[in-house]
């Protein structure tokens, strides 16, 4: 699964997070690594599934971390909830799917107070 990403804004940076070990609750045992990481007031994080970057558009070009990323950072100014309500309906235009995607897309956006 996707690394979960921490949006720096006072920095405008994008910090890419992943554990090494099993999905959660796929497999029966242990396999599952602690990661600590600071975060500081104002920053975003974000939690999503891979459909995001791997939803494609009519030409078949992934979304792409990069173009995610971009996103992310034009709409460093909404709140949680608009970017939540704001990604689902962006990806539907620039595939062109009219919101069916192919995929499962989960979106957890939390503001850091």
């Amino acid at each position: 699964h996707m690394p979960f990403l921490i949006h720096r804004r006072s920095e405008d940076r994008m910090i890419s997070v992943k554990g090494k070990g099993r999905i959660i609750g796929l497999l029966p045992g242990k396999g599952y690594e602690l990661v600590e990481i600071d975060i500081v007031p104002g920053d975003r994080i974000l939690f999503f599934t891979d459909c995001i970057l791997e939803c494609r558009n009519a030409s078949g070009a992934l979304f792409s971390e990069d173009l995610f990323h971009s996103l992310i950072r034009t709409c460093r100014d909404m709140s949680a909830e608009e970017l939540v309500e704001l990604i689902p309906s962006h990806l539907a235009g620039w595939s062109g799917n009219r919101g069916v995607f192919e995929d499962d897309l989960t979106l957890i956006v939390a503001d850091v107070k």
